[in-house]
């Protein structure tokens, strides 16, 4: 890789202790800065393909014809007769030669491409094919549709820019048998051969390459090559695809520069070619191609920390006749700012500074100019050599080139004003979107207009260049109205003020329509953008509205529409009520209340926002009479709580925060409908049913069962060879029984009387005989199950205690008398695994209550 040097035009003086002398030092230094730039490699390559069995269809059709594909040949004559025999450039010269080019092309607007699908598919083409090449933020355009037959070609050549920012080709091969036609592509030393015929019959291939990269198309032996070709624009200029994408690369190199200043102060410029030739219309940091770009970002954000600059030069290196050095010449064509301003011309570079190996020996020259024959000399032959160059140059070089090219401020300002953001950027742009006061940069930027403008009667900043870097840094609309009215106030002359407000009502606009989704924090800019154009109301309604409503969240559309119906004064904006209607008729689908909506961001107390929002929002409406409004908007509510409820029986339990969130909007909802005399729907009804049921009354305990007559439940230890548990088992659940003697010795009878708890039974030890007798009574009738009464009842009354802020009559009017009893006053718990029992227990009844009952007997064991 080339490396020219150019130093300062006063060699230091011998006193100069800061600098370190002698050439060697020197030498190194820039060598090792070299060696720094040319292993950045990025992870691109100048061409690349790719073969799709499975692809969209794109729909073609040429004059008025649906073109079927793979290829027919009946379609292929179609294509051939509508289409014209394909030119090629030679300098400024369009010309048809078939020894060069024998190909069919029509130009982009006289085929279609039908399939809508299809410009999705150019997307994954631009994934698959095109950034792996190192093109990122590109978009792709169609060029022109050409048709290869049979000993059809295209001899070396490369693409010529055919807009403004194009960087490369995308070629795609519809199906189409043929053979031959493989492209033959190479740059800096390095080939490729893609081959397309052996895939052609069924499959789509592409390929994408470089603009500069030189390629051929061989010759087509059988058959018909169908291609659609694209050009890549760059769309704009973007930075490193990840923040560490350049840090290690920066690091070594970082290391190198920063000892400019430090030994070297006396070095003005330094310049690098760069792999690829750039035109004046495409010489900018955000059209660079692969390696280049690797380069150029790496050493443009190296410079920002290291106080130097970065501009672009194209290069020319001239010699006249074979081996006659001295009368070679260097010059920069043009100097470039990063955004491609340019900012000198002719400025000379001396040969001798040149670092490194020659990047012009043992090279062919790009153009050479032949001048006739005089007197007694022979024909002068002038070879030309063109490059593009990348410089960096140090503050005090950037001025004296400025100012002797007299270049205007905008571009002075579009060098310098990456600099001045990059110190300590971050806290500076931080406090300029939330400090009330305004920031040291904008004061910076104002005084620079207010010189620079000073007098003039129609000022025309470029306030994009000025301004751009805060524009871009903002992340809501309501920060950049605050930053840009701040600045507002330190422009001096009202003629800049006006110019100024043009541009600021432009530019809001303009992130307003370019912004892919609107947030509560936007609710104050778009409310004033109403307010100032609602004199235009159908501007409002066939724009404004839609696209709040594809792009506007749930809870900003809320409060935008409660915000237009309580407009005070309402003056100000007379059809707010009217917009506010439009905008909840067009995004009543948006407006449906989900469950996803009652989920807390974490744990702990705090509830969901969007329902409370969403209860706000139902009065409002109702306040403004959208009653039947409200009421679509109900039903569809429900339908969505409904069946998401129904589907949370299936999943694990809700956590608490939603538990509470639900339980909130349970309270709020009839409240806020019965506030405004909204007469009981069902769906509402059978939205609160949902809800309890799956929200609030999870986990309701069942009644326990009462047990027939004498009966208790086991109490054994269950072990399978305990004789004595069994038989207690055995008389526990004998309806009839309520005494039992157990004659034992005294460890048997204390393991039996282990499992017995002393409340539903009486237990004694009779010692007239021995073995010792164990004597069990049970209590009496249902005496087994009081307890667990007791343990439902308790729980039973913290579930009315949740239920208990909805139990009033309007809740009832929406329920019905059953489910209300149901579910609120929970009279009788709702159905669910379990059986469902009365909530009261029934009264038992004693061992001699009735006649009926058959009279217990006593039973007993000996042992």
């Amino acid at each position: 890789m080339a490396y020219v040097y150019i130093s300062s035009d006063d060699e230091p003086t011998e006193g100069d202790s800061k600098e370190e002398t002698g050439p060697s030092y020197h030498t190194k230094w820039k060598d090792d800065l070299a060696t720094c730039l040319d292993v950045i490699e990025t992870t691109g390559d100048f061409a690349g393909s790719k073969t799709y069995s499975a692809f969209v269809n794109p729909g073609l059709e040429v004059a008025g014809s649906p073109i079927s594909l793979p290829l027919t040949l009946h379609d292929a004559e179609t294509v051939r007769g509508a289409c014209r025999q394909a030119p090629y450039g030679k300098g400024e010269a369009t010309l048809v030669d078939e020894s060069v080019r024998k190909t069919w092309e029509l130009n982009v607007d006289q085929f279609s491409l039908a399939n809508p699908d299809w410009n999705e598919f150019i997307q994954t083409l631009l994934r698959d094919v095109v950034h792996p090449l190192g093109m990122t933020n590109v978009r792709a355009e169609p060029y022109k549709l050409l048709l290869y037959e049979e000993g059809s070609f295209f001899k070396k050549h490369k693409d010529s820019e055919k807009a403004p920012g194009m960087i490369g080709t995308l070629v795609i091969c519809l199906p189409a048998k043929h053979e031959g036609g493989d492209v033959r592509l190479s740059h800096v030393g390095r080939d490729r051969v893609i081959a397309t015929g052996h895939s052609s019959a069924f499959r789509l291939t592409a390929l994408a390459w470089y603009s500069d990269v030189t390629h051929e198309i061989m010759q087509v032996t059988s058959g018909y090559r169908l291609v659609l070709t694209y050009n890549l624009i760059q769309a704009s200029s973007s930075g490193p695809s990840s923040a560490g994408f350049f840090a290690k690369q920066q690091k070594q190199l970082h290391q190198v520069i920063s000892e400019w200043h430090s030994k070297y102060p006396s070095t003005k410029r330094l310049l690098y070619c760069l792999d690829h030739k750039y035109t004046q219309s495409s010489l900018s940091l955000g059209s660079l191609k692969g390696r280049d770009r690797a380069v150029c970002q790496t050493l443009y954000h190296t410079c920002l920390k290291s106080g130097l600059y970065l501009l672009f030069a194209n290069l020319t290196y001239s010699e006249d006749d074979e081996d006659c050095y001295e009368e070679a010449t260097l010059a920069m064509d043009y100097v470039y700012s990063p955004d491609g301003a340019q900012i000198a011309k002719d400025v000379d570079v001396d040969m001798e500074e040149i670092m490194g190996l020659n990047p012009y020996e043992e090279r062919q020259p790009d153009s050479e100019t032949e001048t006739g024959y005089t007197g007694n000399e022979g024909m002068t032959t002038t070879q030309r050599y063109h490059d593009t160059a990348v410089m960096i140059v140090s503050k005090e070089y950037l001025l004296e080139l400025l100012t002797r090219e007299r270049g205007d401020g905008n571009v002075l300002y579009s060098v310098i004003q990456p600099s001045l953001m990059n110190n300590d950027a971050d806290r500076i742009l931080q406090a300029s979107v939330t400090s009330s006061t305004t920031d040291e940069i904008l004061v910076v930027i104002a005084e620079l207009l207010n010189e620079a403008f000073k007098g003039v009667s129609s000022p025309q900043p470029d306030w994009d260049c000025w301004l751009g870097e805060y524009v871009s840094s903002v992340k809501d609309l309501r920060n950049l109205r605050s930053i840009l009215d701040r600045f507002k106030k330190l422009l001096a002359d009202d003629a800049i003020k006006k110019s100024f407000k043009d541009w600021q009502s432009s530019v809001q606009g303009r992130e307003f329509d370019t912004k892919e989704s609107f947030s509560v924090s936007d609710q104050d800019f778009i409310m004033k953008m109403m307010i100032s154009n609602s004199a235009n109301l159908e501007w409002i309604q066939s724009n404004l509205v839609p696209k709040l409503v594809d792009r506007g969240s749930k809870p900003l559309l809320y409060i935008l529409i409660g915000l237009l119906i309580n407009l005070v004064p309402k003056k100000a904006f007379p059809h707010s009520t009217i917009v506010a209607k439009d905008l909840f008729e067009a995004a009543l689908e948006k407006l449906v209340l989900e469950m996803v909506d009652f989920s807390a961001p974490g744990y702990g107390p705090n509830t969901a926002q969007v329902p409370r929002i969403f209860i706000q929002f139902l009065g409002n409406c109702l306040n403004a009479g959208f009653t039947e409004q409200v009421g679509r908007l109900l039903d569809s509510t429900s339908s969505s709580l409904i069946k998401s409820a129904s589907k949370k029986k299936k999943s694990p339990p809700p956590m608490p925060n939603e538990v509470a969130s639900v339980q909130e909007f349970l309270q709020a909802l009839p409240n806020v409908l019965q506030e405004h005399k909204v007469p009981p729907r069902s769906s509402v009804g059978d939205l609160l049913e949902a809800l309890l049921r799956g929200y609030i009354l999870i986990g309701m305990p069942e009644c326990p069962k009462r047990l027939p007559g004498w009966k208790y439940k086991p109490r054994g230890c269950r072990q399978a060879n305990c004789v004595d548990c069994k038989s207690l088992d055995k008389f526990l659940g004998a309806t009839n029984e309520w005494e039992c003697r157990f004659s034992m010795n005294e460890k048997r009878r204390t393991h039996l009387q282990s499992q017995l708890d002393p409340g539903p039974f009486h237990c004694t030890i009779d010692k007239t005989m021995t073995p010792y007798t164990l004597v069990v009574l049970k209590a009496g009738e249902g005496k087994d199950n009081e307890e667990d009464l007791k343990a439902y009842q308790s729980k039973l009354d913290r579930f009315r205690d949740k239920t208990k802020p909805i139990q009033h009559d309007y809740v009832k009017q929406l329920m019905g008398e059953s489910r209300y009893r149901e579910l609120v006053m929970l009279e009788t718990p709702p159905s669910s695994e379990g059986a469902s029992q009365p909530a009261k227990p029934v009264k038992r009844k004693k061992a001699d209550d009735s006649a009926n009952d058959p009279k217990p007997i006593r039973k007993s064991l000996r042992r």
